[in-house]
């Protein structure tokens, strides 16, 4: 009976560290990334960014990958508790995007609002608020929440 509780247990772990890796490539990769490209144009470069209508687009569908990735974490959070490895693994490797979108995409919105009106966001935004309140220190949320509206 343990023998075969250690092995679900590790198998649990591997299909969470999958999980979590999957989460970051979908982050990383294919048409999230495409999306993350014609965001950081509009961010570093706004006169080039032309297409606003694409970066609306863009837009949610990068708010739509975070919300994935909340969903996921909850996941794992729930089989394994928020403390297990493969939830400091996915916490680790999506910090950083986490940290800058929260720092860009107040201004992306306002950029895309003045184009093109209002950004109907607030149901978008829920996972990444979530994931945001979970991925950044409390120094990081402070500064974001202090620069941002999301």
């Amino acid at each position: 009976m343990a023998l075969s509780f250690a092995a679900y247990r590790n198998q649990r772990r591997r299909t969470s560290l999958e999980l979590a890796r999957s989460l970051h490539a979908d982050l990383t990769s294919g048409h999230v990334q495409a999306a993350r490209d014609v965001l950081g144009t509009l961010v570093r470069y706004r006169e080039q960014a032309s297409d606003l209508v694409a970066a609306r687009s863009a837009y949610f569908t990068l708010l739509w990958c975070f919300e994935r990735i909340w969903a996921g974490r909850e996941v794992i959070v729930r089989d394994e508790g928020e403390k297990s490895p493969s939830c400091r693994f996915l916490d680790e490797m999506i910090h950083w995007h986490v940290r800058n979108w929260a720092r860009d995409l107040p201004m992306i919105k306002e950029v895309i609002q003045e184009a093109l009106g209002t950004v109907h966001d607030e149901d978008a935004l829920h996972g990444f608020r979530q994931l945001r309140n979970k991925v950044l220190t409390g120094e990081e949320l402070t500064e974001v929440r202090l620069s941002s509206q999301l």
